[in-house]
């Protein structure tokens, strides 16, 4: 498994598809899982400029396995100090996105 990605704490839609095999199988498939119910027609999402960034790959992702425990808090910690020294370059309109292994959706906009 790379090192590079393990270690990494805010993710790209490109880097979560491309490197999907290099990521734990919970995160793809809650990456996915979200990725479906934000886009879905028939269930519109409430939220206009979250699924506007998430068509357009502006989103941007942090994974916890918990939501509970100090270590993947302090995780989420730095990758949102990450996303907001970052986010003025991403777009005008970007969207953060925590994604805990029992999946529980939290979304920034």
């Amino acid at each position: 498994m790379s090192t590079r990605l393990t270690e990494r704490i805010l993710f790209t839609k490109d880097e979560i598809e491309v490197n999907s095999g290099l990521l734990d199988l919970w995160k793809i498939k809650n990456y996915q899982e979200f990725r479906e119910n934000i886009l879905d027609k028939n269930c519109p999402f409430p939220c206009y400029f979250a699924v506007d960034a998430e068509k357009k790959g502006h989103s941007r992702y942090i994974f916890c396995k918990s939501a509970e425990e100090e270590d993947e808090l302090l995780k989420l910690r730095d990758g949102i100090y990450q996303y907001i020294k970052s986010y003025k370059e991403i777009a005008k309109r970007t969207t953060l996105v925590w994604v805990t292994k029992v999946l529980r959706l939290f979304i920034f906009s």
